[in-house]
């Protein structure tokens, strides 16, 4: 496979496995991409601002975080776990969470950080109504466990 030699610590990739070994700043499978880190048109990768490693550190934990929290409501929605996981505000979070999760995976860093904003902003709002919902509905089984162990003690007597 053809290397890009400005990219490319050496003139061949791998005959075997095909990779290439990349310089710093430059990736791709011809080593002909700014790296993640860098920014510009290759050949001209710059390396970002000190702070892009603070927010791809954000990025990744969010990710990881996405991950679980779409790994625990396809479980709840499989399995019917809560009263009201088939409601339209859980479904309504599910496309919203699907959104950030592939802005995250995304290739076009771009869009990813502009829409990643809006998109948490819609979470977070949606993760509170549902909260006070879920809140709610605790609070009523209090009240009815506590109904119901009123009930039996009278019953006794």
């Amino acid at each position: 496979m053809p290397v890009r030699p400005l990219g490319s610590s050496s003139l061949q990739c791998d005959r075997s496995s095909g990779l290439c070994s990349c310089r710093d700043g430059a990736s791709g499978a011809r080593c002909d991409e700014c790296a993640r880190g860098y920014s510009g048109a290759f050949p001209s990768c710059a390396p970002c601002h000190a702070c892009f490693s603070l927010w791809d550190d954000v990025l990744c934990q969010i990710k990881r975080d996405l991950e679980h929290v779409l790994i625990g409501a396809e479980n709840v929605l499989e399995g019917g776990a809560a009263s009201g996981a088939n409601d339209s505000r859980v479904q309504e979070l599910w496309r919203r969470l699907g959104e950030v999760q592939e802005l995250l995976t995304g290739a076009d860093r771009e869009r990813a950080l502009q829409g990643l904003a809006q998109s948490l902003d819609d979470i977070r709002a949606e993760i509170a109504l549902t909260d006070g919902r879920l809140m709610a509905i605790a609070a009523d089984l209090n009240s009815t466990t506590t109904q119901e162990t009123s009930a039996r003690k009278t019953s006794r007597i």
